[in-house]
């Protein structure tokens, strides 16, 4: 079908403009179709077979069209509206600074390939975060589910139990006092709240400590850990939640080598959910 116009964007399976069926007296399908053909930006696709672990350089792009006329792809600054010259229009690429001599630089343009396998083991996830959103508390909260032991094992998380107020003894206060106070309820401790707020970066999500009483409960694995995760944009999180785990791989070099490394997998979680967070409660005294 027809490209889309947004460069980081997929189109649509679904959609295929050259497979639509239009009698000859159906103009106005027809011209709808046309329009979208000539309007939509067409991109050619040039597979290149090229070696692993290097940067890949295209200096010059020459083709022949079915009336055997040869012709070259232009790289020169192309003229814009005002007189101004624009550079050389790329994508995917990467800049590479190297020294040709003392005192010397030079900048080389072209696509990094890295030595990517062709398939790796994946192991247990080491590390299982789940973000979700709390719409009755206006929070989203980030759960450890699974964290790494002493021993680099995964170890699932287990939240201590609940450590409210006391039951209230109708005997042991006044006939007058007849509720109790509660300043917050419980929450456990793998759930770590965000907080939404306005930066010049536009909503974005940044990570708050809840009051726990006399503990100061720190994240117990490295995902929550990391300065990065303080601050998220809040787009990252949608409805369905989000679920990221540390997985361990293990895969071939080329030469035949091992090599290990810890991935990251991002995955859509099972939706919203609720901590039951409430503040400035009253309960009656049970008995």
């Amino acid at each position: 079908g027809m490209p889309t116009s947004r460069f980081w964007e997929f189109e649509d399976a679904d959609l295929d403009l050259g497979q639509v069926w239009a009698d000859p007296h159906e103009l106005a399908r027809v011209l709808v179709v046309e329009a979208a053909l000539v309007t939509g930006d067409d991109w050619l696709v040039l597979p290149v077979d090229c070696p692993p672990g290097g940067v890949l350089r295209v200096e010059r792009v020459t083709w022949r069209d079915t009336f055997g006329s040869l012709w070259f792809a232009d790289e020169q600054p192309s003229e814009v509206p005002g007189g101004r010259f624009s550079a050389p229009w790329r994508m995917f690429t990467v800049t590479e600074s190297r020294r040709d001599g003392p005192g010397q630089r030079a900048e080389v343009a072209g696509v990094l390939v890295p030595p990517a396998p062709a398939s790796a083991l994946v192991g247990a996830p080491v590390e299982d975060v789940r973000f979700l959103r709390d719409e009755t508390a206006n929070l989203v909260w980030a759960i450890e589910q699974t964290v790494p032991a002493p021993s680099g094992d995964p170890s699932p998380v287990v939240p201590p139990s609940a450590r409210g107020l006391p039951p209230i003894d109708p005997g042991d206060e006044p006939a007058d006092q007849v509720l109790g106070y509660e300043l917050v309820t419980f929450v456990p401790g793998n759930w770590f709240p965000y907080v939404a707020r306005v930066d010049e970066r536009g909503v974005v999500l940044q990570r708050a400590d809840l009051d726990r009483g006399d503990d100061t409960v720190q994240p117990a694995g490295v995902l929550l850990s990391e300065e990065e995760q303080r601050i998220i944009f809040a787009g990252e999180v949608p409805r369905q939640g989000v679920r990221v785990q540390r997985v361990p791989r293990l895969a071939r070099r080329a030469d035949g080598s091992w090599v290990q490394w810890i991935g990251r997998h991002v995955r859509p979680a099972a939706g919203e959910g609720e901590s039951g967070l409430r503040f400035d409660r009253t309960r009656r005294p049970t008995g």
